[in-house]
C-alpha cells in the first residue's frame, strides 16, 4: 500500500535493490549462489573434480561467507578483502564467475565466431587440398600424352625394327619420371634440362671453343665483324668456361658428397648448405647467362 501511494502521489518507484543493498536487508546470499550445477559441463574430458568444484569448495558454506566478506566493504578495498580469503573460497568465487560467463550470450556469440573462423580455415585447406589433387592430374595427363606423342615419333622413325623394339604404350614409371621432370621445371621458372657431370664438362669445352674461335677470328656467324664491347665480352665468357672447365672438379666433387649427406640427413639446414656450395660449383647456372643447357 504504501509502495501504491508513493507511485500515486507522483514520486518514482522504488529501485531495485543492488547485491549489497539485499545483503544487508535481508541477511541472505540465497539469491547469489547458484542452485544448480551448469548445464554444460566444463571439461570435455569428464573429469569429476571439474563438476564438483562448488562442493569440493565447501559449497555454499563456503561461498556465502566469502560473498559477504566482498560484499560487506566498499569496493575500494573488494582487492584487499579478495586477497585475505582462504584458496577454497577463491576457487569457488572464481567458478561461480566462469558459469556466469560461460552462460551469457557475449561468450557463447565468441564461441560460434571462433567455430565459424575454423571451419572456415577447415574450408579453405581442403579446397586447396582439391586443387593441388587437379592440378596433379592435369600434370599427369599432360605429360602422358606428350610421352605418347614422343614414343609414337620414335617408332616412326625406327620403322618396323622400332615396333618391335620399342614399347606400344606409355608405362605410369615413365609418366612418373615426366612429371616430375615438369614439377622441377615449374619450380625454377621455367625449362629445365639435366645434365651428367659428364654432360656438364662437355658442354664446357665445347662453349670454350666456340668462344675461343670467335674471339680469335672477331667475326659473328653472318660474317659481320664484332664490335670492341662484343668482342671483349666473348673475351670473358671464354675466360671463365675455361676456368669454370679446368679448375672446378674438386669443388664439384665435394659439393655432390655434400648434396648426398645432406639429402640423406634430411636437415633443411644442411641441404641450404649443400645447395649453395652446388651453385658456388657452378653445378646449377642459367642458360641465358652461360649459354649452357
Amino acid at each position: 500500500a504504501a509502495g501504491r501511494a508513493s507511485a500515486e502521489g507522483g514520486g518514482s518507484p522504488d529501485p531495485a535493490p543492488s547485491p549489497r543493498a539485499r545483503v544487508k536487508r535481508q541477511g541472505s546470499l540465497d539469491g547469489l549462489l547458484p542452485t544448480s550445477p551448469p548445464s554444460k559441463p566444463l571439461s570435455s574430458g569428464g573429469d569429476a573434480s571439474a563438476l564438483a568444484l562448488p562442493s569440493a569448495c565447501g559449497g555454499a558454506s563456503q561461498l556465502e561467507p566469502a560473498i559477504r566478506a566482498l560484499l560487506g566493504q566498499s569496493p575500494s578495498l573488494a582487492h584487499e578483502v579478495y586477497s585475505r580469503l582462504p584458496p577454497l573460497q577463491k576457487l569457488g568465487l572464481l567458478r561461480v564467475l566462469v558459469d556466469g560467463a560461460c552462460d551469457s550470450p557475449h561468450t557463447a556469440k565468441a564461441v560460434d565466431e571462433a567455430m565459424a573462423r575454423r571451419r572456415g580455415v577447415l574450408e579453405r585447406e581442403e579446397e586447396a587440398e582439391k586443387e593441388k589433387k587437379r592440378e596433379t592430374r592435369t600434370l599427369r595427363d599432360e605429360a602422358r600424352h606428350a610421352l605418347r606423342e614422343q614414343l609414337a615419333e620414335q617408332r616412326e622413325a625406327a620403322g618396323e625394327e622400332g615396333e618391335q623394339l620399342l614399347p606400344a604404350e606409355v608405362t605410369e614409371v615413365a609418366v612418373s619420371l615426366e612429371v616430375q621432370k615438369r614439377q622441377e621445371a615449374l619450380a625454377c621458372g621455367g625449362q629445365v634440362e639435366v645434365l651428367s657431370r659428364e654432360a656438364l664438362q662437355q658442354a664446357e669445352s665445347d662453349l670454350a671453343i666456340e668462344l675461343e674461335l670467335q674471339a680469335a677470328n672477331g667475326i659473328d656467324s653472318d660474317g659481320r665483324d664484332f664490335s670492341a664491347a662484343d668482342l671483349e665480352g666473348i673475351v670473358a665468357r671464354r675466360d671463365l668456361i675455361k676456368h669454370r672447365r679446368d679448375t672446378f672438379g674438386p669443388a664439384r666433387d665435394a659439393a655432390q658428397e655434400g648434396l648426398r649427406a645432406a639429402a640423406s640427413s634430411g636437415d633443411a639446414a644442411a641441404m641450404e648448405a649443400a645447395l649453395e656450395a652446388a651453385r658456388a660449383a657452378a653445378l646449377e647456372g642459367d642458360c641465358d647467362e652461360d649459354g649452357i643447357g
